[in-house]
């Protein structure tokens, strides 16, 4: 039987430092029926079969690399620390992605991401389940692309700290 990142699903993970201590043992354990793709961090060294490139200088060179590799599955857990913005999953979710996320991270309820606890078997259930559903897991992936594509460009939407000043400066206004 063959094996190599074109005969498995893919899996995208950024390591952005901040994984659960378990994580690295998921990885571990799903070698066999995934191709790991992952965004390294300078220093690190990852065990076994994995992909590995570093994190592109800007937008076009995500969207080269992602459209490259074409990831099926795109996971971002994390420990305690759930104040990363969301940036890198819409990325990935532009890219066709099913996306599975932490439930502590903020995420447009639009791209219906699956949301999972800071929980081993939770990830582990999941990550199994987008694997052997990979047709489903497709069908995901692209509805979340068609949804991650309909967002608002960033540029459109006034930034909440304006928001608030303006806010502020009706209030004061009035009295």
């Amino acid at each position: 039987m063959a094996n190599g990142l074109n005969t498995m699903p893919r899996i995208l993970w950024i390591d952005e430092g901040l994984a659960p201590a378990w994580w690295q043992e998921v990885i571990n354990q799903t070698q066999s029926t995934l191709s790991w793709i992952i965004v390294r961090r300078d220093s690190i060294n990852y065990a076994g079969a994995i992909a590995t490139l570093e994190p592109p200088a800007d937008e076009q060179g995500w969207a080269r690399d992602l459209a490259a590799l074409a990831p099926h599955i795109f996971v971002r857990p994390t420990d305690t620390n759930a104040d990363a913005d969301h940036y890198k999953a819409l990325l990935a979710a532009a890219s066709g992605c099913q996306l599975l996320i932490d439930e502590r991270f903020d995420m447009p309820a639009t791209l219906k991401a699956i949301r999972l606890p800071n929980r081993i078997a939770a990830w582990q259930r999941a990550i199994q389940s987008a694997a052997g559903n990979l047709q489903e897991t497709l069908e995901h992936g692209a509805l979340t692309r068609h949804a991650a594509l309909a967002l608002p460009a960033v540029e459109a939407e006034t930034p909440g700290w304006l928001t608030m000043l303006a806010t502020q400066a009706v209030i004061r206004a009035a009295e």
